[in-house]
């Protein structure tokens, strides 16, 4: 039997050290909505590939990206120039 397996219920582990090497996540996308189409620049394995969305393909979620799980945006106003863009990542 283990010495984690024979400590009874409610017992707390007073040290240790876990190490990490190596990067945990990536960088965030850099995200340039100052024109359309709208231009994502997402850090992957050390370079920065750029791609550009057309606003309708962000409104229907529509964005191959393999970093990024979901894209959702919700405008403020009726004019449609507020908006509020949700980026998911995998």
């Amino acid at each position: 039997m283990s010495k984690l397996e024979s400590l009874p219920a409610g017992s707390t582990v007073q040290g240790g050290v876990i190490h990490f090497y190596g990067q945990i996540v990536e960088p965030a996308c850099d995200v340039s909505t100052q024109s359309s189409p709208v231009e994502m620049n997402c850090p992957q394995n050390g370079s920065i590939p750029g791609k550009t969305y057309s606003s309708k393909a962000l409104m229907s979620g529509n964005v191959k990206n393999a970093q990024i799980a979901s894209v959702k945006v919700q405008y403020l106003d009726k004019q449609k120039k507020l908006a509020v863009m949700n980026i998911e990542y995998n």
